[in-house]
């Protein structure tokens, strides 16, 4: 799936993943292929991108979308 992360100023990271770890305020939160449509506020705590192109970032805010298969993150 397409992965995006972005703070204001620019575009961080953005590549393939085969799954994408959230720490999301109400838990934390799998993405993977196919998952259903959804829109959280980022805590703090490590976003990891799993596959081929492995990322991973520590960040304190930020809000994540994921439709379609990819997804649109933007931190702080």
């Amino acid at each position: 799936m397409d992965v995006l992360i972005a703070d204001n100023e620019k575009v961080v990271w953005q590549g393939k993943g085969d799954s994408v770890f959230l720490p999301l305020e109400g838990g934390d939160v799998v993405v993977m292929e196919q998952h259903s449509p959804m829109v959280g506020i980022l805590r703090k705590g490590t976003l990891k991108v799993s596959g081929t192109d492995a990322f991973s970032i520590e960040v304190t805010r930020g809000v994540v979308k994921v439709k379609d298969n990819s997804i649109d993150v933007f931190i702080r």
